[in-house]
């Protein structure tokens, strides 16, 4: 008998920890390139010059960023929202695990900036926050999402880029 009640208890655990996975990843809209203005809060053209310079900036080094603007994070924090996005769209190369994501959700307000694991050297958690306080919050406060990705997407790329070259003039003198 407690045995029997052991296994449904299990059971039911493994049911709810089922459901609660779907009902994360079902939150996530499917990517449509490096930008992603899902709030529909960019102009077209920024939109159109983030996608370019995200492209380049990818055939370049390899490493990825993904500019995602959202309306709401469906009642998850930024941190679970930018981590659970960041591997479901596989951002980055898989074998370097290489991928930035610059997330904005307007309605809370928040933004994080998520790295691969491959970058984390290079744009450090402290260097992610110096460049979101930087680059992004001062225009985030006057609404001026274009601004604030914009600006915020050039410094990622330029701490990354100018840390690929100093490591290629080392290697090679």
């Amino acid at each position: 008998m407690i045995c029997k009640r052991i296994y449904l208890f299990i059971l039911m655990m493994l049911m709810l920890l089922g459901h609660t996975t779907e009902s994360v990843s079902a939150q996530f809209p499917e990517p449509v390139g490096y930008v992603n203005d899902f709030a529909k809060v960019l102009r077209v053209n920024t939109y159109n010059n983030l996608g370019n310079t995200l492209r380049e900036f990818n055939t370049k080094t390899g490493a990825e960023i993904a500019v995602v603007t959202v309306k709401d994070m469906g009642g998850l924090d930024e941190f679970t929202y930018a981590v659970e996005l960041f591997k479901e769209w596989g951002i980055g190369s898989k074998e370097r695990d290489d991928g930035i994501l610059l997330l904005v959700a307007v309605q809370e307000r928040r933004l994080r900036i998520e790295v691969g694991y491959g970058l984390e050297h290079i744009i450090t958690d402290a260097r992610a926050g110096q460049i979101a306080d930087q680059y992004m919050v001062p225009y985030l406060r006057k609404n001026d999402w274009d601004t604030a990705k914009t600006t915020a997407e050039t410094a990622s790329k330029t701490t990354v880029m100018s840390s690929t070259a100093e490591h290629a003039s080392q290697k090679h003198p």
